[in-house]
Protein backbone atom coordinates (compact mmCIF):
# COMPACT_ATOMS: atom_id res chain seq x y z
CA UNK A 1 0.00 0.00 0.00
CA UNK A 2 1.26 3.33 -0.71
CA UNK A 3 2.52 5.70 2.16
CA UNK A 4 1.27 8.70 2.98
CA UNK A 5 4.77 9.71 4.38
CA UNK A 6 6.81 8.75 1.39
CA UNK A 7 4.34 10.54 -1.20
CA UNK A 8 4.70 13.94 1.12
CA UNK A 9 8.32 13.34 1.35
CA UNK A 10 9.21 12.56 -2.64
CA UNK A 11 6.66 15.74 -3.72
CA UNK A 12 9.21 18.18 -1.20
CA UNK A 13 12.71 16.64 -1.88
CA UNK A 14 11.63 17.06 -5.85
CA UNK A 15 10.53 20.66 -5.28
CA UNK A 16 13.77 21.44 -3.44
CA UNK A 17 12.49 22.15 -0.65
CA UNK A 18 14.10 21.29 2.81
CA UNK A 19 12.18 21.12 6.07
CA UNK A 20 13.50 24.43 7.92
CA UNK A 21 11.84 26.34 4.49
CA UNK A 22 8.46 24.32 4.35
CA UNK A 23 8.29 24.96 8.16
CA UNK A 24 8.51 28.81 7.72
CA UNK A 25 6.21 28.54 4.74
CA UNK A 26 3.79 26.69 6.14
CA UNK A 27 3.36 27.69 9.80
CA UNK A 28 3.92 24.02 10.84
CA UNK A 29 6.75 22.90 13.18
CA UNK A 30 9.23 21.28 11.48
CA UNK A 31 9.17 18.24 13.52
CA UNK A 32 5.53 17.45 12.84
CA UNK A 33 6.42 18.11 9.69
CA UNK A 34 9.07 14.94 9.70
CA UNK A 35 6.98 13.26 11.65
CA UNK A 36 3.99 13.19 8.75
CA UNK A 37 7.09 12.13 6.75
CA UNK A 38 8.34 9.43 8.73
CA UNK A 39 4.25 8.46 9.19
CA UNK A 40 5.01 8.99 12.99
CA UNK A 41 1.28 9.07 13.95
CA UNK A 42 2.08 8.96 17.68
CA UNK A 43 3.61 12.31 18.26
CA UNK A 44 0.75 13.87 17.32
CA UNK A 45 -1.51 15.35 20.60
CA UNK A 46 -4.42 13.56 18.43
CA UNK A 47 -6.43 12.66 14.80
CA UNK A 48 -7.34 15.95 14.30
CA UNK A 49 -4.13 17.82 14.94
CA UNK A 50 -2.50 15.25 12.68
CA UNK A 51 -5.30 15.61 9.55
CA UNK A 52 -5.03 19.38 9.74
CA UNK A 53 -1.46 19.12 9.64
CA UNK A 54 -1.27 16.72 6.96
CA UNK A 55 -3.99 18.74 4.75
CA UNK A 56 -1.85 21.58 4.97
CA UNK A 57 1.22 20.29 4.22
CA UNK A 58 -0.20 18.46 1.57
CA UNK A 59 -2.28 21.68 -0.49
CA UNK A 60 1.36 23.36 0.46
CA UNK A 61 3.39 20.50 -2.20
CA UNK A 62 -0.22 20.82 -4.86
CA UNK A 63 -0.94 16.97 -3.92
CA UNK A 64 -4.47 15.79 -3.04
CA UNK A 65 -5.65 16.70 0.59
CA UNK A 66 -8.57 14.06 0.64
CA UNK A 67 -6.54 11.50 -1.22
CA UNK A 68 -3.71 11.75 1.37
CA UNK A 69 -6.01 11.51 4.25
CA UNK A 70 -7.72 8.78 3.12
CA UNK A 71 -4.11 6.86 2.39
CA UNK A 72 -3.59 7.72 6.40
CA UNK A 73 -6.72 6.49 7.78
CA UNK A 74 -5.65 2.98 5.73
CA UNK A 75 -2.42 3.37 7.88
CA UNK A 76 -3.45 3.89 11.11
CA UNK A 77 -6.81 0.70 10.46
CA UNK A 78 -3.19 -1.38 9.96
CA UNK A 79 -0.90 0.06 12.86
CA UNK A 80 -3.76 0.32 15.49
CA UNK A 81 -6.21 -2.58 14.75
CA UNK A 82 -9.28 -3.21 17.52
CA UNK A 83 -8.59 -5.10 20.54
CA UNK A 84 -8.78 -8.75 20.76
CA UNK A 85 -10.70 -8.55 23.95
CA UNK A 86 -13.19 -6.45 21.97
CA UNK A 87 -13.06 -8.63 19.06
CA UNK A 88 -13.76 -11.43 21.34
CA UNK A 89 -16.40 -9.96 23.84
CA UNK A 90 -19.22 -12.10 23.70
CA UNK A 91 -22.64 -10.37 22.87
CA UNK A 92 -24.25 -9.02 25.65
CA UNK A 93 -27.89 -10.66 26.52
CA UNK A 94 -30.86 -7.33 26.24
CA UNK A 95 -32.71 -7.24 29.21
CA UNK A 96 -36.57 -8.75 29.37
CA UNK A 97 -37.53 -5.29 31.17
CA UNK A 98 -36.00 -3.78 27.98
CA UNK A 99 -37.55 -6.16 25.85
CA UNK A 100 -41.12 -5.20 27.06
CA UNK A 101 -40.19 -1.54 27.46
CA UNK A 102 -39.56 -1.53 23.84
CA UNK A 103 -42.90 -3.10 23.17
CA UNK A 104 -44.79 -1.23 25.35
CA UNK A 105 -43.08 2.38 23.95
CA UNK A 106 -44.27 0.75 20.44
CA UNK A 107 -47.71 0.11 21.30
CA UNK A 108 -47.79 4.08 22.82
CA UNK A 109 -46.69 5.49 20.06
CA UNK A 110 -49.49 3.37 17.74
CA UNK A 111 -51.96 4.28 20.09
CA UNK A 112 -51.23 8.06 19.98
CA UNK A 113 -50.88 7.77 15.80
CA UNK A 114 -54.19 5.98 15.80
CA UNK A 115 -55.51 9.12 18.71
CA UNK A 116 -54.41 11.66 15.95
CA UNK A 117 -55.43 10.40 13.12
CA UNK A 118 -59.10 9.87 14.93
CA UNK A 119 -59.65 13.35 15.80
CA UNK A 120 -58.38 14.77 12.66
CA UNK A 121 -61.41 12.54 11.37
CA UNK A 122 -63.62 14.18 13.85
CA UNK A 123 -62.42 17.74 12.90
CA UNK A 124 -63.50 16.82 9.30
CA UNK A 125 -66.58 15.64 9.68
CA UNK A 126 -67.43 18.34 12.10
CA UNK A 127 -66.23 20.98 9.36
CA UNK A 128 -68.09 18.67 7.03
CA UNK A 129 -71.02 18.97 9.01
CA UNK A 130 -70.85 22.90 9.77
CA UNK A 131 -70.76 22.85 5.72
CA UNK A 132 -73.98 20.43 5.10
CA UNK A 133 -75.54 22.69 7.73
CA UNK A 134 -74.83 26.17 5.97
CA UNK A 135 -77.81 27.45 4.30
CA UNK A 136 -78.12 26.72 0.85
CA UNK A 137 -79.67 28.67 -1.65
CA UNK A 138 -83.26 26.88 -1.60
CA UNK A 139 -86.19 27.73 -4.02
CA UNK A 140 -89.82 28.10 -3.28
CA UNK A 141 -92.89 27.64 -4.98
CA UNK A 142 -95.91 29.53 -3.91
CA UNK A 143 -99.64 27.97 -4.40
CA UNK A 144 -102.99 29.93 -3.09
CA UNK A 145 -102.00 28.95 0.34
CA UNK A 146 -100.24 31.42 2.76
CA UNK A 147 -96.62 30.56 3.08
CA UNK A 148 -94.31 31.23 6.79
CA UNK A 149 -90.73 30.87 5.52
CA UNK A 150 -87.50 31.26 6.61
CA UNK A 151 -85.08 32.91 3.40
CA UNK A 152 -81.47 33.61 3.11
CA UNK A 153 -79.55 35.40 0.41
CA UNK A 154 -79.67 34.23 -3.34
CA UNK A 155 -83.10 32.19 -2.33
CA UNK A 156 -85.90 32.02 -4.79
CA UNK A 157 -90.04 32.73 -4.74
CA UNK A 158 -91.91 31.06 -7.95
CA UNK A 159 -95.17 32.29 -8.51
CA UNK A 160 -97.77 30.83 -10.78
CA UNK A 161 -99.05 33.76 -12.42
CA UNK A 162 -101.45 32.51 -15.28
CA UNK A 163 -99.60 30.64 -18.03
CA UNK A 164 -96.10 31.67 -16.71
CA UNK A 165 -94.03 31.63 -13.32
CA UNK A 166 -92.45 35.07 -12.02
CA UNK A 167 -89.56 34.71 -9.53
CA UNK A 168 -88.30 36.60 -6.88
CA UNK A 169 -85.16 36.53 -5.85
CA UNK A 170 -83.76 37.42 -2.01
CA UNK A 171 -81.09 40.07 -2.59
CA UNK A 172 -80.26 41.22 1.12
CA UNK A 173 -81.49 40.08 4.76
CA UNK A 174 -79.31 42.41 6.60
CA UNK A 175 -81.37 44.94 8.68
CA UNK A 176 -84.07 45.09 5.99
CA UNK A 177 -85.49 42.51 3.27
CA UNK A 178 -84.38 43.60 0.12
CA UNK A 179 -86.09 41.53 -2.58
CA UNK A 180 -85.31 41.22 -6.71
CA UNK A 181 -88.96 41.74 -8.54
CA UNK A 182 -89.42 42.11 -12.35
CA UNK A 183 -90.00 45.62 -11.69
CA UNK A 184 -87.16 46.67 -9.72
CA UNK A 185 -85.98 46.17 -5.76
CA UNK A 186 -88.47 45.70 -2.74
CA UNK A 187 -87.68 47.02 0.81
CA UNK A 188 -89.61 45.44 3.10
CA UNK A 189 -88.74 47.10 7.23
CA UNK A 190 -89.50 44.91 10.39
CA UNK A 191 -93.22 44.03 10.75
CA UNK A 192 -94.01 45.60 7.62
CA UNK A 193 -95.93 44.27 5.62
CA UNK A 194 -95.69 45.52 1.29
CA UNK A 195 -98.05 44.55 -1.20
CA UNK A 196 -95.57 43.55 -4.58
CA UNK A 197 -97.02 43.71 -8.22
CA UNK A 198 -95.96 40.82 -10.16
CA UNK A 199 -97.16 41.34 -13.93
CA UNK A 200 -97.03 45.07 -14.44
CA UNK A 201 -100.80 45.70 -14.39
CA UNK A 202 -103.45 47.31 -11.92
CA UNK A 203 -103.30 45.48 -8.90
CA UNK A 204 -101.08 43.73 -6.62
CA UNK A 205 -100.78 40.12 -6.74
CA UNK A 206 -98.93 39.23 -3.47
CA UNK A 207 -97.84 40.75 -0.03
CA UNK A 208 -94.93 39.76 2.29
CA UNK A 209 -94.92 40.71 5.61
CA UNK A 210 -91.09 40.99 7.65
CA UNK A 211 -91.56 39.11 10.72
CA UNK A 212 -87.73 38.78 11.88
CA UNK A 213 -84.39 39.54 10.80
CA UNK A 214 -80.82 40.23 12.14
CA UNK A 215 -79.97 43.78 12.05
CA UNK A 216 -76.68 43.36 11.40
CA UNK A 217 -75.82 39.92 10.35
CA UNK A 218 -77.19 38.71 6.99
CA UNK A 219 -76.23 34.97 7.43
CA UNK A 220 -79.13 34.70 10.01
CA UNK A 221 -81.74 35.12 7.55
CA UNK A 222 -85.18 36.16 8.09
CA UNK A 223 -89.03 35.08 8.87
CA UNK A 224 -91.52 35.57 6.38
CA UNK A 225 -95.03 35.40 5.77
CA UNK A 226 -96.02 35.52 2.09
CA UNK A 227 -99.68 35.97 0.86
CA UNK A 228 -101.30 35.46 -2.33
CA UNK A 229 -103.53 38.89 -3.04
CA UNK A 230 -106.99 37.08 -4.16
CA UNK A 231 -109.16 39.49 -6.82
CA UNK A 232 -112.63 40.58 -5.69
CA UNK A 233 -113.85 38.19 -8.07
CA UNK A 234 -112.58 34.98 -6.60
CA UNK A 235 -112.91 36.10 -3.03
CA UNK A 236 -116.69 37.22 -3.82
CA UNK A 237 -117.34 33.41 -5.28
CA UNK A 238 -116.91 32.09 -2.15
CA UNK A 239 -118.99 34.37 0.04
CA UNK A 240 -122.24 33.41 0.86
CA UNK A 241 -124.97 35.15 -1.57
CA UNK A 242 -126.30 38.05 -0.84
CA UNK A 243 -130.24 38.51 -0.01
CA UNK A 244 -131.68 40.78 -2.89
CA UNK A 245 -130.76 44.50 -1.46
CA UNK A 246 -133.25 46.84 -3.18
CA UNK A 247 -131.18 49.75 -4.98
CA UNK A 248 -128.10 48.83 -3.22
CA UNK A 249 -125.43 51.15 -3.52
CA UNK A 250 -121.79 50.29 -4.10
CA UNK A 251 -119.71 50.84 -1.38
CA UNK A 252 -116.27 52.95 -1.75
CA UNK A 253 -112.79 51.54 -2.05
CA UNK A 254 -112.18 53.28 0.97
CA UNK A 255 -113.63 53.20 4.48
CA UNK A 256 -115.37 56.04 5.60
CA UNK A 257 -115.31 57.38 8.98
CA UNK A 258 -118.13 59.56 10.96
CA UNK A 259 -119.28 61.27 13.75
CA UNK A 260 -122.56 60.00 15.22
CA UNK A 261 -124.54 62.81 17.17
CA UNK A 262 -123.77 60.59 19.95
CA UNK A 263 -120.22 61.27 19.68
CA UNK A 264 -119.27 57.89 18.85
CA UNK A 265 -116.75 57.41 16.16
CA UNK A 266 -117.15 54.69 13.18
CA UNK A 267 -115.81 53.51 10.03
CA UNK A 268 -118.52 52.34 7.13
CA UNK A 269 -117.76 49.41 5.23
CA UNK A 270 -120.98 48.70 3.64
CA UNK A 271 -124.34 50.71 2.98
CA UNK A 272 -127.24 49.35 1.86
CA UNK A 273 -130.99 50.09 1.68
CA UNK A 274 -131.29 46.37 3.53
CA UNK A 275 -128.98 44.14 5.69
CA UNK A 276 -127.51 40.82 4.48
CA UNK A 277 -125.43 38.56 5.23
CA UNK A 278 -120.97 39.26 5.02
CA UNK A 279 -118.04 36.86 5.65
CA UNK A 280 -114.91 38.08 7.43
CA UNK A 281 -111.57 36.40 6.30
CA UNK A 282 -109.20 36.80 8.55
CA UNK A 283 -105.26 35.44 7.64
CA UNK A 284 -102.97 35.36 10.53
CA UNK A 285 -99.36 35.98 10.15
CA UNK A 286 -97.75 36.09 13.57
CA UNK A 287 -98.90 34.49 17.24
CA UNK A 288 -102.24 35.96 18.05
CA UNK A 289 -104.86 35.32 20.56
CA UNK A 290 -108.29 35.91 18.25
CA UNK A 291 -111.67 35.91 19.76
CA UNK A 292 -114.82 36.37 18.52
CA UNK A 293 -118.80 36.63 18.56
CA UNK A 294 -121.27 35.67 15.60
CA UNK A 295 -124.77 37.19 16.02
CA UNK A 296 -124.45 37.46 19.93
CA UNK A 297 -124.32 34.02 20.35
CA UNK A 298 -121.52 31.86 22.21
CA UNK A 299 -117.79 33.15 21.84
CA UNK A 300 -115.20 31.77 20.14
CA UNK A 301 -111.51 31.61 20.97
CA UNK A 302 -108.40 30.06 19.97
CA UNK A 303 -104.16 30.91 19.82
CA UNK A 304 -103.74 30.95 16.21
CA UNK A 305 -99.88 30.93 14.32
CA UNK A 306 -98.80 32.23 11.07
CA UNK A 307 -100.32 30.69 8.17
CA UNK A 308 -103.30 29.98 9.36
CA UNK A 309 -106.96 31.42 8.64
CA UNK A 310 -109.99 31.93 10.10
CA UNK A 311 -113.21 32.46 8.29
CA UNK A 312 -116.76 33.23 9.38
CA UNK A 313 -120.27 34.71 8.33
CA UNK A 314 -122.70 36.50 9.94
CA UNK A 315 -126.37 38.09 9.37
CA UNK A 316 -126.08 40.89 11.49
CA UNK A 317 -122.30 41.46 12.92
CA UNK A 318 -119.38 40.37 14.76
CA UNK A 319 -117.77 41.08 17.75
CA UNK A 320 -114.08 40.68 17.71
CA UNK A 321 -110.87 40.38 20.12
CA UNK A 322 -107.32 40.25 19.32
CA UNK A 323 -103.78 40.53 21.09
CA UNK A 324 -102.19 41.39 18.44
CA UNK A 325 -104.05 43.41 16.42
CA UNK A 326 -101.19 43.73 13.78
CA UNK A 327 -101.03 39.66 13.50
CA UNK A 328 -103.42 39.11 11.01
CA UNK A 329 -105.18 40.85 7.84
CA UNK A 330 -108.56 40.97 7.78
CA UNK A 331 -111.59 41.53 4.55
CA UNK A 332 -115.19 41.69 4.99
CA UNK A 333 -117.13 40.39 1.49
CA UNK A 334 -120.94 41.01 1.08
CA UNK A 335 -122.96 42.04 -1.76
CA UNK A 336 -120.07 41.04 -3.91
CA UNK A 337 -117.60 43.36 -2.43
CA UNK A 338 -114.51 42.83 -0.99
CA UNK A 339 -113.41 45.54 1.94
CA UNK A 340 -109.84 45.25 3.67
CA UNK A 341 -110.37 46.26 7.26
CA UNK A 342 -107.23 48.53 8.71
CA UNK A 343 -104.07 46.17 10.33
CA UNK A 344 -103.44 47.88 14.51
CA UNK A 345 -100.28 48.42 15.94
CA UNK A 346 -97.33 45.55 16.24
CA UNK A 347 -99.00 44.28 19.69
CA UNK A 348 -101.83 46.20 20.55
CA UNK A 349 -104.80 44.62 21.80
CA UNK A 350 -108.25 45.63 20.27
CA UNK A 351 -111.66 44.82 20.87
CA UNK A 352 -113.88 46.07 17.62
CA UNK A 353 -117.53 45.60 16.62
CA UNK A 354 -118.35 44.75 12.94
CA UNK A 355 -121.86 44.71 12.64
CA UNK A 356 -125.34 46.38 10.90
CA UNK A 357 -127.02 49.46 11.84
CA UNK A 358 -130.05 51.33 11.15
CA UNK A 359 -129.24 55.23 10.26
CA UNK A 360 -132.14 57.74 10.75
CA UNK A 361 -132.64 57.60 7.12
CA UNK A 362 -133.82 54.18 6.81
CA UNK A 363 -130.68 52.97 5.43
CA UNK A 364 -128.50 50.48 6.48
CA UNK A 365 -124.71 50.60 7.38
CA UNK A 366 -122.09 48.36 8.03
CA UNK A 367 -119.85 49.80 10.29
CA UNK A 368 -116.28 48.74 12.29
CA UNK A 369 -116.43 50.69 15.80
CA UNK A 370 -113.50 49.94 18.32
CA UNK A 371 -115.39 48.93 22.18
CA UNK A 372 -113.65 50.47 24.98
Amino acid sequence: MESFGATLRQAREARGIDLERASLETNITASYLDALEKELISSFPCDTYLIGFLKNYAEYLNLDAEELVTMYKAVKTQIEPAPLELLLAPKKKVPVYAVVGAIVGVAIVAVAAFLIVRLNMQKDEKRENVIAAAPQHNVYTMGNVPMKLHVYQDDQIEIPLGDQVVELKIADTSGILTIDTPFGSQVVELSEEVEIDLDGQPGNEISIYLDEISKTDSSRGADIQIVRIQSEAELAAVAPAPAEPEQEEAPANELVSEVTEAGIKRKVIFDSPNPYPVTLNANFRNQCLFRYQIDRKDIVEDFYTSGQTVSINANNGFRLWMSNSNALKMQVLGGGHVVDLDAGRAGQVLVEDVKWIKDDDGRYKLVVMEVE
